[in-house]
């Protein structure tokens, strides 16, 4: 009687055991099953994992080696909250190392990937062990390291890039130790990122970076770039230059647009150029005051917290505090004329020019003679206020000049296109008469008012001869003027 009397109170503790080990209990973070009749370890897992196919790892966490040796009435412990964080942290690291594939961290930064794939394997194989508290370590070791090669691939594919010295004229050198020394620049001589290139008086060099834009460093000037750098991945180019004091003419290749990385910003004391592709002079004078003028393209100026984009025949100048003023128009470049009068022995030329249209603020204008085309074999740089200037002796050969207005700001004006200048010592010349003209047969009469009037010609076109000294019986003549002989 007493003993029929406990059944149901039995039975009620059987079934009370049986729903706690079919309901997982997410704060104790493992819960139990009984096998029933009928059921395999594949349904146990299908049941409280994610499938079938993670039964090895039921097993493995069961410490049961062999699936038939699990039988009905034997308990199994179903891993819960610790199996769910380990497998959110072996998300978030395989999350990771795919960002490091997707920048090819396995190319650019092959050690860090390497450390970030053996980590997420042990992970991976802690995982597939049950050894939930491991593939948690590791999986957070591996998202870290993960990141960490991602960093380093993105840093690695931005290579050094260096520009590199294309002509030098006069006294250049170059510093790649912040100034404290400093070597002559030769033509070849690589320019790398945070050196520093200086000109002295008369003095120029070409510098050409990678992409094909020129730079022109005028005399007395100097310049840093502080990155020169190419995408190894994408072939965009990172260029930022910084003029510290002086001129200089950029010539610079357009932007891609398709490369959202590349960028070319050229700095100044107090403003920041963004240049898109462009004709450019950007200069900073002993004050600290920036003058940038824009010859071709556009390009955008920030200074004093404020960017304003600067048009083609504009120029700005900042002020040493950062006050920029707003666009200002430059003057247009004169137009050159080529004759002249001649002198041969001086060698000297009279350069002669006229503004193509009214002038407005000049200070002076800025008359240029160079060996080259690209004016960097400078032989004379000079201020004039007048519209013609007499270059200093030149020896024979070819040269180039060229003119630009440079207005009361300080801001260059585009120079024009150059002309040629031919300087020839020893120069053939043909007189030709103007007068009677001697008979056709039998002497002719040598009386001073029957002899022609010579002028000179030269055989060649020779704009550098802008007078001809000449002497007849001792005495000097000049052509176009009849000569002084005795009757």
């Amino acid at each position: 009687m007493k003993q029929h009397s406990s059944l149901p109170w039995i039975l009620v503790i059987l079934l009370s055991l049986r729903l706690a080990a079919d309901t997982p209990s997410p704060a104790a973070g493992v819960s139990t099953h009984v096998i029933q009749a009928g059921e395999s370890i594949r349904d146990v897992a299908s049941r409280f994992l994610d499938g079938p196919e993670d039964v090895y790892e039921l097993l493995m966490y069961n410490g049961i080696e062999n699936p038939a040796s699990v039988t009905p009435g034997m308990i199994l412990s179903i891993p819960g909250e610790v199996r769910a964080r380990s497998y959110q942290a072996l998300r978030q690291a395989e999350e990771e190392m795919a960002r490091a594939l997707d920048v090819q961290a396995g190319q650019f930064a092959p050690e860090e990937h390497k450390a970030a794939q053996a980590a997420l394997a042990q992970a991976r194989q802690a995982k597939r062990e049950a050894k939930y508290d491991q593939a948690l370590l590791m999986s957070d070791i591996a998202a870290r390291r993960g990141r960490e090669a991602a960093e380093a691939a993105l840093r690695n594919q931005w290579a050094i890039e260096p520009a590199r010295v294309t002509a030098v004229s006069g006294t250049v050198e170059l510093s790649s130790d912040g100034g404290k020394t400093w070597n002559p620049a030769q033509p070849g001589a690589a320019v790398a990122a945070n050196d520093l290139l200086r000109s002295g008086v008369a003095s120029r060099a070409e510098v050409t970076l990678a992409n094909g834009s020129v730079l022109l460093l005028s005399e007395s000037s100097q310049l840093t770039a502080s990155r020169l750098e190419v995408n190894r991945k994408t072939g965009a180019r990172r260029t930022q230059l910084k003029v510290i004091i002086g001129d200089v003419l950029g010539e610079i290749v357009p932007k891609d647009e398709k490369k959202k990385d590349e960028s070319f910003e050229i700095d100044s004391a107090k403003s920041s150029i963004s240049i898109r592709g462009t004709v450019l002079k950007v200069g900073v004078s002993d004050e600290g005051a920036s003058r940038i003028s824009m010859f071709e393209g556009k390009t955008e100026v920030t200074a004093g917290g404020r960017a304003q984009e600067l048009l083609k025949d504009f120029g700005m100048v900042v002020s040493p505090q950062g006050e920029a003023s707003g666009p200002l128009r430059l003057i247009d470049p004169p137009n050159l004329l080529q004759e002249g009068e001649l002198t041969t022995a001086a060698q000297k030329v009279r350069l002669r020019w006229a503004p193509t249209n009214r002038v407005v603020n000049l200070a002076f204008w800025r008359v240029e003679v160079a060996r080259d085309r690209a004016f960097v074999q400078i032989v004379e740089s000079v201020k004039a206020t007048e519209l013609e200037h007499t270059t200093i002796p030149l020896e024979d050969g070819r040269y180039f000049w060229r003119v630009q207005a440079v207005d009361q700001a300080g801001l260059a004006g585009p120079p024009g296109a150059a002309k040629i200048l031919i300087a020839r010592k020893d120069t053939r010349i043909r007189l030709r008469a103007n007068g009677p003209k001697p008979p056709a047969a039998g002497p002719w009469p040598m009386r001073r008012d029957m002899l022609p009037e010579l002028r000179a010609e030269a055989v060649a076109e020779d704009n550098s001869i802008a007078a001809i000294r000449a002497s007849i019986g001792g005495k000097e003549w000049t052509p176009g003027a009849r000569p002084d002989l005795p009757d």
